[in-house]
């Protein structure tokens, strides 16, 4: 009888000792995937901020070239300005895609 109870014993140590690495294997490979799809998300985001900076930095140098094409006509670039004509606006942009 004492060696049935010795024998249950070490089988249930070693049942907890292997679901115990299962469960840290498991464990560490969910944390380490979390990490990854972290890090991607982040680069990603911080890659998407950078093509936005420079589609408004691009944008702000077209406008400045734009303006300085238009000054001559005596035409406003800034739509914000209280002084944009969007008729004369129009009509410079099409004469020139000419």
């Amino acid at each position: 009888m004492a060696a049935l109870n010795v024998a249950s014993v070490n089988v249930a140590r070693w049942s907890a000792l292997a679901f115990g690495v299962f469960y840290g294997y498991s464990r560490q490979r969910s944390l380490t995937l979390h990490v990854k799809e972290q890090n991607e998300e982040n680069e990603f985001r911080a890659y998407a901020d950078l093509v936005e900076e420079a589609k408004v930095a691009f944008e702000a140098a077209y406008n400045r070239e734009q303006a300085v094409k238009a000054a001559p006509y005596g035409i406003v670039i800034d739509s914000e300005s209280y002084k944009f004509n969007g008729d004369k606006w129009l009509d410079f942009a099409v004469s020139q895609t000419k």
